[in-house]
């Protein structure tokens, strides 16, 4: 079997399997209990996928789920998320880290928020 044959049979596999894992997900995410707790297992993957995946960035992002600003706040999908937003809120800012208690110590973090008004009293 040539070369270029190989890697195109690998390429449909690849999609298709990438395809048949995001429709699998999307239904885990729709039992919100099983879906905590599959995404305490594999939620980093999926940021990862989100960031890395520029052909299915759109279908991963609508698996993440976000902490809040509000404090006591769970995590929420992005969905939920835009669906709460206020009207004539057209941007929404976010940071990455490890844990909130690791992105709250980033020394940019008190500059954005007084910024943006969002000055938060933790």
């Amino acid at each position: 079997m040539p070369l270029s044959l190989a890697a195109s049979i690998l390429c449909v596999i690849k999609q298709n399997l990438v395809k048949k894992c995001l429709e699998m997900f999307a239904e885990i995410a729709e039992k919100q209990h099983g879906y905590k707790m599959f995404y305490e297992q594999f939620g980093e993957c999926l940021k990862l996928g989100a960031h890395e995946d520029a052909k299915n960035r759109t279908k991963v992002a609508e698996l993440l789920q976000l902490h809040t600003a509000e404090p006591g706040d769970e995590q929420i999908s992005l969905k939920r998320y835009v669906d709460r937003m206020d009207d004539g809120q057209n941007k929404n800012f976010y940071i990455t880290g490890d844990s909130i208690a690791a992105v709250s110590t980033f020394p940019f973090l008190e500059t954005v928020q007084e910024r943006l008004g969002m000055r938060r009293n933790n």
